[in-house]
C-alpha cells in the first residue's frame, strides 16, 4: 500500500471514502431492516396465517387468521408513530427484553427466508422437496 502524504493524496479519495463509508452504512442498515422484517413475519405473522389455513382446511380464505396478527402489529407497532424509539417498539413487538442481546433471532429469522427461498428455488428446477442445504444458506459454494 502507498502511503500518500496529506497534501499530495490522489484526486477524489476523500470523495471515494466517503462513498464507501455511506454505501457501507446503507447495506448494514438494509440488512438490519431486513432481519427486523423477517422477524416479526416470522413470530407474528405467519404463525396467524399457517393456523388459518389449517383450522379451515384449506379452503377458506388465507388470510383470515392473520387479522389478528395485523391488528397487534398497528397497535404495538404503527400506532406509536415517532414517539416512542424503533428498538424498543421492536422488541416490545417480538416480547423480548432488549433486542440488542438477543441477535440469533434476527439472525434466525434471516436464515429461515433464506433456506425457505432455497427450498423454493429448488421446487422450481425440479429438485423436489427438502434436500441436502446448499449454496448460500448452508454458508458454502453450490
Amino acid at each position: 500500500m502507498i502511503n500518500f502524504p496529506p497534501i499530495l493524496s490522489p484526486p477524489h479519495a476523500i470523495e471515494q471514502s466517503m462513498f464507501l463509508v455511506s454505501f457501507y452504512l446503507r447495506y448494514y442498515s438494509y440488512l438490519m431492516a431486513r432481519a427486523v422484517a423477517a422477524s416479526i413475519w416470522r413470530s407474528l405473522f405467519a404463525p396467524a396465517i399457517a393456523g388459518s389455513s389449517s383450522s379451515d382446511g384449506g379452503g377458506g380464505d388465507p388470510l383470515a387468521g392473520a387479522s389478528e396478527a395485523g391488528r397487534r402489529y398497528r397497535h404495538e407497532c404503527l400506532a406509536h408513530g415517532g414517539g416512542k424509539p424503533g428498538a424498543r417498539i421492536v422488541s416490545d413487538l417480538l416480547g423480548v427484553g432488549d433486542l440488542a442481546s438477543s441477535p440469533e433471532l434476527l439472525a434466525g429469522a434471516v436464515v429461515a427466508e433464506v433456506d425457505a427461498a432455497a427450498e423454493a428455488v429448488r421446487r422450481l428446477e425440479g429438485g423436489g422437496g427438502k434436500g441436502k442445504r446448499t449454496g448460500a444458506a448452508s454458508g458454502r459454494a453450490p
